[in-house]
């Protein structure tokens, strides 16, 4: 029995392994997210489309070349916790409102959330799961 080199995935795990190799959302447009962040120096962009879960050998390989990451980094990111359990903390790290794109201010944090208000939107919560909310 053969283990296939690209396991499929699903959602969650994808955006488990993006928030772990550093990546945020930035916006979402058309059904789609896009995770942007900085990779060996380099900026890099995830186009995300949960629609498409479980993800296949074809897509994996897309997003883990997006993020500039190898495949073997790509799946052990699911393995170490996740960019946003480690720097939720720190209010610095810029965070956008997924609607509207705009740069969120940072207003308070309790309990491993932070929340920041958005001009648009009002309240933007981001618990430790990195799972943005509006509201």
């Amino acid at each position: 029995m053969s283990r296939k080199k690209w396991p499929p995935l699903e959602a969650r795990d994808v955006l488990t392994i993006l928030r772990s190799l550093g990546l945020t959302l930035s916006h979402s447009k058309g059904g789609h997210d896009f995770y942007k962040g900085t990779r060996g120096g380099k900026a890099c962009t995830v186009t995300f489309d949960a629609k498409q879960a479980p993800f296949e050998a074809f897509l994996l390989k897309s997003m883990a070349d997006q993020a500039r990451a190898s495949r073997d980094e790509f799946y052990g990111a699911l393995e170490r916790p996740s960019a946003s359990q480690t720097r939720n903390l720190d209010p610095s790290i810029p965070v956008c409102c997924p609607t509207c794109g705009t740069r969120l201010a940072f207003s308070s944090a309790s309990g491993g959330t932070n929340f920041y208000q958005c001009g648009t939107h009002g309240l933007v919560t981001l618990p430790p799961d990195g799972m943005i909310r509006i509201g």
